[in-house]
């Protein structure tokens, strides 16, 4: 497995759809939270990081994302621009953080 990051951008809707996004993206592998030799960092809004096999099946994760949340919420949800790809080498600097 191979850690990948998202960046996206989602349409505004009504209702907003990005905490129903969040939740379809946690049980399609992606998390808001990047981990650190001591702990875990909360990434920016509307980035997330996740294990997957290869870039492909990171990017049909997020877009299946999309799919689940546009049936929960029973509205047309866009994703407008997305980014995915392998996290290398990096620093974070975050306001948020839990211990591992």
């Amino acid at each position: 497995m191979t850690a990948f990051i998202a960046c996206y951008d989602l349409k505004e809707t009504d209702p907003k759809p990005h905490g129903e996004f969040l939740k379809q993206a946690a049980k399609r592998g992606w998390s808001v939270w990047i981990s650190t030799t001591d702990e875990f960092k909360r990434l920016p809004n509307t980035t997330l990081t996740g294990d997957f096999s290869d870039v492909n099946a990171a990017g049909e994760a997020l877009k299946d994302t999309r799919s689940a949340t546009q049936t929960a919420l029973g509205i047309a949800v866009a994703l407008e621009k997305w980014y995915v790809g392998p996290i290398g080498a990096g620093l974070i600097s975050s306001d948020e953080k839990k211990s591992k």
